[in-house]
């Protein structure tokens, strides 16, 4: 049993762009289990015992905002909040900013890219003497996305945040997603979602 939410609101002016993303998925797995009690092969009674186990659980809540600087350069700074448990940490708080560029954008097609540095903070579930303290990071991102038809989109997005105080440490988050509009309110979508984290 599996239940998710996602919500994307994005404000534009003509110089700046203000995006905020919430995510929420939580899955769940019924085990049933029959047993069968009674005094005769020919008379008993079978109960079963259920037993509920979380599986996966992914929380975020993340805001930026872009300004342009000119058609093809922009400064931005965001902030976001996650929980993995199953990754291993019950909250990680990331602000970042830095500076893009946009190298196309049209009805088409839209490209832009990000470099920029991030603070991190992680709470580990099991946290070591070491754990729980703030770090710094360089961060590297795109935005991708192609209007196939008057009807289907390809959005395609990554994320890259290397640990400063271990080189090791490196965390991607990439989203490569496809949507067919119904209507002018309704869409059916489909997307891929990669997270790795070289030291979790």
């Amino acid at each position: 049993q599996t239940l998710g939410f996602r919500n994307t609101l994005v404000l534009r002016s003509n110089t700046a762009t203000l995006t905020f993303d919430v995510s929420a998925l939580q899955a769940d797995s019924h085990q049933s289990t029959p047993v069968a009690t009674g005094h005769t092969p020919a008379s008993f009674e079978v109960t079963r015992d259920s037993v509920r186990t979380l599986i996966a659980e992914n929380y975020f809540a993340r805001g930026r905002l872009d300004r342009n600087l000119s058609t093809r350069t922009f400064w931005y700074a965001g902030s976001g909040w996650d929980r993995n448990t199953f990754a291993g940490f019950d909250n990680r708080y990331v602000f970042d900013g830095g500076i893009g560029n946009t190298w196309l954008d049209n009805e088409i097609t839209t490209f832009k890219t990000a470099y920029g540095i991030s603070a991190t903070r992680q709470e580990d579930v099991e946290a070591g003497p070491e754990d729980n303290k703030i770090f710094g990071g360089v961060r590297f991102s795109y935005e991708y996305r192609r209007q196939i038809t008057p009807t289907t989109e390809f959005r395609s997005g990554l994320v890259l945040d290397e640990n400063l105080e271990d080189p090791d440490d490196i965390r991607i988050d990439a989203v490569n997603s496809v949507a067919v509009s119904m209507n002018s309110q309704l869409a059916l979508k489909i997307s891929w979602q990669i997270l790795y984290d070289h030291r979790p």
